[in-house]
């Protein structure tokens, strides 16, 4: 088995991580070009062969149309055909999850060649910002596989964040023998590149718990960056009196030039923002920008851009973030005074309005000792650490292993966005609420509206609207051949499964016969129903001549649910009957899924256990 590997995948700069056995320790791994980081850009060179990073950037002017950035922002969308949104590249048309996979070979290779194990990478965690929806999740998951990567889990970049803060904490913690151990209630503030995502989450006993996510994925540093870009375009108009807009609508060889001069200015701006972070002016100077078609002249521009105006571009969307702060602790059912810490995560927290903009809302000063660039990849592969087979361990690096991974966190996400079904052809009906910890199992009883009616059909939805019009549709199938019945009597049990990753199966159920129909949400965009399987009824007895199954070896509790059914079952006697009841449910449902070897089953039922033992401890 080849090394797991964490990746940061974003929008403008991706990264990756792993665990270090010989040093201990998690490190973020070197690109191939040296630094860290690695730019999301993928281009083709003259050659032929598709470059990644910061090769592909520097290509950007020379070779736009050949260039792809900010693929991630497109992940799992619909073009205006409906269809998949796809870009042209290297001749064809490419899915951004295509464009994606170019990014996450790159980075395997450049972990392989750091890490130089003669097994190789073979899989990872894979982050996505936490108001992601279920079409980039899966989006991101088929990247990462086209990148020859088996993806163990998508992990929201907030929550990986807290991971990297809590084993930081976790290690203070140790060394200090007086530390406060009470639950400490963070905000997770991530503004990268392209994505805006704010958590919060609460940390105890090393174990993380996401209580609330909210943001927008098409909010970042790119707009920031454009922001500079059209305030550039429209000083020049007013003071060289040429329209760059304009000249870039031309056709021929001026609107060429026009649109290179553009795209000029757009790639240096973010040089400029970055300046401007510990400087109070900066001066931009393009040398030879643009023939003026006025005069056949050659432009040079020579502007100069204070922080003041900078930060008026912008605050607008810096406050707008503070709006969805808000919502966030609303949901979590907290005030701005219960948060213990305020987490600045992305690059563009370090622009110097964002800290004064959140000191002042919470009152308190941000968290800036975290690096706000590498601390998701690092969270990312403390994650993957679970998924490594210690049978494979050389013993001399065992200890290391154990130790780490008798301290890693269990951590409780939750879902970003509400999933239901459509009733009635129009009104949503949730299943799946948003916020709720995942994995989450839930099932929901519907009846026939006709007369002898034959047929359901189930509609998924995600969204938070009444109306399923204003929700994003998933993949909808039939259950066909019901009972002819009058009007309400045939009745139809509606599950939705989300696990870990954002992964939906769906099960629809014929109560009176057993008959079912079940379908995995992996690609949202397919409209056939391949992937819907009619499943036997409870209790059908196996196809003629086919043997019956041998009896299998009694079920064990996995072993990192132990430790809480240990915790629940000495807490049981100290509660008062209401939550006793509570926890006892609990803990008779995971022993009931275990008894039953369903891996999903056992999984929802050991984490409902934990939420349990947060929610009754006295």
């Amino acid at each position: 088995m080849g090394r797991i590997i964490g990746i940061d995948l974003g929008t403008t700069y991706s990264c990756v991580a792993y665990f270090n056995e010989k040093k201990g320790i998690f490190e973020v791994l070197p690109s191939k070009q040296g630094p860290q980081t690695t730019p999301s850009v993928v281009s083709m060179n003259k050659n032929g062969e598709v470059v990644v990073g910061e090769t592909a950037k520097r290509q950007a002017l020379l070779n736009p149309e050949n260039t792809i950035a900010e693929i991630k922002r497109h992940m799992g969308e619909l073009g205006a055909d409906g269809k998949p949104y796809t870009v042209r590249f290297a001749g064809r048309a490419h899915t951004p999850e295509e464009i994606a996979a170019y990014i996450l070979r790159e980075l395997k290779q450049a972990a392989e060649l750091a890490i130089n194990d003669p097994e190789g990478v073979t899989a990872a965690v894979i982050t996505v910002p936490a108001y992601f929806e279920e079409p980039q999740r899966q989006a991101t998951m088929r990247a990462g596989k086209m990148a020859g990567l088996d993806v163990k889990r998508i992990i929201n970049e907030p929550t990986a964040a807290a991971v990297a803060y809590g084993h930081d904490h976790r290690k203070d913690a140790d060394d200090d023998e007086d530390a406060d151990r009470r639950p400490r209630r963070l905000v997770i503030y991530d503004l990268g590149g392209g994505t805006f995502d704010v958590s919060v989450i609460e940390i105890e006993d090393g174990n993380i718990r996401v209580r609330s996510t909210h943001g927008d994925h098409y909010l970042g540093g790119v707009d920031f960056d454009r922001a500079i870009g059209a305030w550039a375009v429209k000083q020049i108009r007013a003071r060289y009196r040429v329209d760059l807009d304009a000249i870039a609508a031309a056709r021929g060889r001026d609107g060429e030039r026009g649109r290179r001069a553009l795209d000029r200015l757009r790639l240096e701006a973010e040089g400029h923002k970055k300046a401007l972070s510990s400087q109070e002016t900066v001066n931009m100077t393009f040398a030879a920008l643009v023939v003026d078609p006025a005069t056949g002249d050659m432009v040079d521009v020579d502007l100069d851009l204070t922080r003041a105006e900078f930060e008026a571009m912008i605050s607008v969307k810096i406050n707008d973030t503070l709006r969805s702060v808000d919502i966030a602790l609303a949901d979590a059912r907290m005030k701005v005074g219960d948060i213990d810490e305020v987490i600045l995560v992305g690059g563009s927290t370090r622009i110097p309005l964002v800290k004064r903009v959140l000191a002042r809302h919470f009152g308190k000063e941000p968290r800036t000792d975290i690096h706000p660039d590498l601390c998701v990849a690092l969270g990312a592969a403390q994650e993957a650490l679970k998924y490594v087979d210690v049978a494979t361990v050389p013993p001399v690096d065992l200890p290391v292993y154990a130790n780490e991974l008798k301290h890693a966190p269990i951590v409780v996400d939750v879902t970003g966005h509400s999933l239901g079904v459509a009733v009635q052809g129009k009104y949503m009906s949730v299943l799946i609420a948003k916020q709720s910890p995942i994995p989450a199992n839930v099932t929901k009883s519907y009846v026939t509206m006709s007369d002898n009616q034959p047929v359901v059909c189930v509609q998924p939805f995600q969204g938070e609207d009444k109306l399923v019009e204003n929700n994003t549709a998933l993949r909808s199938f039939s259950l066909e051949d019901l009972p002819r019945l009058p009007a309400g009597q045939v009745k139809i049990d509606v599950t939705f499964l989300l696990d870990a990753n954002g992964m939906l199966t769906i099960t629809a159920k014929d109560v009176l016969t057993g008959r079912q129909r079940e379908i995995v949400i992996e690609d949202v965009h397919t409209k056939d129903q391949g992937d819907a399987r009619l499943l036997p009824s409870a209790g059908a007895r196996p196809p003629s001549g086919e043997p019956p199954a041998e009896a299998a070896p009694s079920p064990q509790m996995p072993e990192k649910f132990r430790k809480f059914v240990d915790q629940a079952t000495t807490l049981l006697p100290k509660l008062e009957p209401a939550p006793a009841q509570r926890l006892q449910s609990a803990l008779d449902t995971l022993h009931a899924a275990v008894r039953t070897r369903a891996p999903v089953d056992v999984e929802t039922a050991g984490f409902t256990l934990m939420e349990t033992l947060f929610d009754v401890r006295p």
